[in-house]
């Protein structure tokens, strides 16, 4: 069993809740995987307070989909990161921002759920909601998969700029107009950069 833990930059309260993780897994016989810049911010703690810690194995995030279950700790921001790597892996998000759509977990109950999780994960009894998510292929050009969304927009904004827009779903026009963009959502992102352009909100 091993746990990816994905710190928000720059957050002295993201990286005490990673370092408590880490010390509660390691309790338990679990290891960890840690994201170059949380390892450094938990080294840099270490140094601070002279408590030792276990820092686990440092790697690029890019590896986190061998890990068995990845732990975000920040706002949607971290969890979107970490997301863009994890791949298949069942993800966990500790909320520290503002709305935290993505992060079901409170702070003060992060140890424990992350520990629920993997006594779950372990005991193949774990439930996940799994999110779609978008590609998009242009020539030569393929995007990594999208969480939230994919926007398609015109040179610039505003007059003069945009471009114009051909709409298809399986092969049937939706439609055609010029635009400064189009914004292709997925469910989980509905409430991200499309509600901002007052576009709708759709239920996972």
């Amino acid at each position: 069993m091993e746990v990816g833990l994905v710190a928000q930059r720059d957050n002295s309260r993201a990286v005490g809740i990673a370092d408590s993780i880490q010390a509660a897994l390691s309790d338990d016989g679990v290891s960890t995987r840690l994201d170059a810049a949380t390892a450094a911010a938990l080294t840099e703690s270490t140094a601070t307070t002279d408590e030792p810690t276990d820092s686990g194995v440092t790697a690029d995030v890019g590896v986190f989909g061998a890990c068995d279950l990845v732990v975000s700790i920040g706002g949607d921001g971290t969890f979107l990161f970490a997301a863009r790597a994890a791949g298949g892996t069942p993800m966990l998000g500790v909320n520290l921002g503002e709305v935290g759509f993505l992060n079901a977990v409170s702070p003060d109950n992060a140890v424990a759920a992350v520990r629920e999780a993997v006594t779950a994960i372990n005991a193949g009894d774990h439930e996940v909601r799994k999110a779609p998510r978008l590609t998009a292929q242009c020539d030569s050009f393929e995007s990594v998969p999208a969480v939230n969304e994919i926007v398609v927009s015109g040179p610039r904004r505003g007059p003069g700029g945009g471009a114009t827009f051909r709409v298809t779903i399986d092969g049937s026009e939706y439609t055609h107009s010029h635009a400064d963009g189009v914004i292709i959502a997925t469910p989980t992102g509905s409430t991200a950069y499309n509600l901002s352009e007052n576009g709708p909100i759709v239920h996972p």
